[in-house]
């Protein structure tokens, strides 16, 4: 069973269509590299961050280790999008539970006044779409594809350039990395699609909260794009985990029976 990661922003979607982000993006390819600032010495110039960007890339990649690890967990997404002098906030509730084999999925989503859940178990998916409750043999990935809930793509190490670390004083670290502009655009059209592309990036940045065993508690992004009809679009979210393991309390929706099969 492919496991379903919430990386970095799992749930993003824009003002005018919610499209949760877990697409594949291939980072491999882009612009060419970053012309260096011109200076009037012959002196060369100082490798720029270097350790700091080391270090985040080793907090952010045993981050991800670690979440892959996670089978049974409790994952609440908040997000806050800007557009056209709107702002819309959204909020989604992930809890997954994996027990001999078997997978139990409850997904609640708000987006701004708008209701949809998902319940999957014994491979059955309990659909509340805009207050359309029905159901239907499926099974994991489709209840994320009907919810549109698309997959994220990780970061990699030559993303990490600038990276920043602030470590706390119970040995924590948050990680901030801003995305270079060969990177910048693939990462803004993750959260974007073609109003990215459209317009002009101004912000691409990705980041993660760690305790002090390196466990990931928070991941982060936010994109600003400044589009000529929109104005700034923007978004920023969090993935923050709340439990995981045997901290989860899965509870299924009072009302199923009332849920009709979608081939009626």
């Amino acid at each position: 069973m492919k496991r379903r990661a919430m990386i970095l922003c799992a749930v993003f979607c824009l003002l005018f269509s919610f499209t949760a982000c877990r697409v594949r993006v291939d980072f491999t390819q882009g612009e060419d590299e970053d012309t260096p600032p011109t200076t009037s010495t012959t002196k060369p110039l100082p490798e720029s961050n270097d350790e700091m960007a080391t270090e985040a890339w080793e907090i952010y990649s045993h981050a991800l280790d670690v979440e892959k690890t996670y089978t049974t967990y409790e994952l609440i997404y908040e997000g806050r999008e800007k557009a056209i002098g709107e702002t819309v906030v959204s909020k989604a509730r992930f809890v997954r539970v994996e027990k001999d084999g078997a997978v139990t999925l409850l997904i609640e989503r708000e987006y701004g006044s708008e209701y949809s859940s998902a319940y999957y178990a014994d491979g059955i998916g309990y659909f509340d779409v805009k207050g359309k409750k029905y159901w239907m043999p499926t099974d994991e990935d489709a209840v994320y594809e009907v919810l549109k809930i698309a997959e994220t793509e990780n970061l990699t190490e030559p993303m990490f350039t600038k990276a920043i670390v602030i470590r706390d004083a119970d040995g924590g670290a948050t990680v901030s990395c801003p995305l270079q502009a060969k990177y910048a655009l693939q990462f803004a059209r993750m959260y974007l699609g073609d109003t990215a592309t459209e317009g002009t990036v101004i912000r691409a940045e990705a980041g993660v909260t760690v305790n002090a065993a390196g466990d990931p508690l928070v991941f982060t992004a936010a994109v600003s794009v400044d589009h000529a009809l929109y104005g700034t679009v923007s978004v920023e979210s969090q993935n923050r985990y709340t439990a995981v393991g045997d901290a989860v309390v899965l509870t299924p929706p009072q009302d199923l029976d009332t849920y009709a099969s979608i081939i009626e």
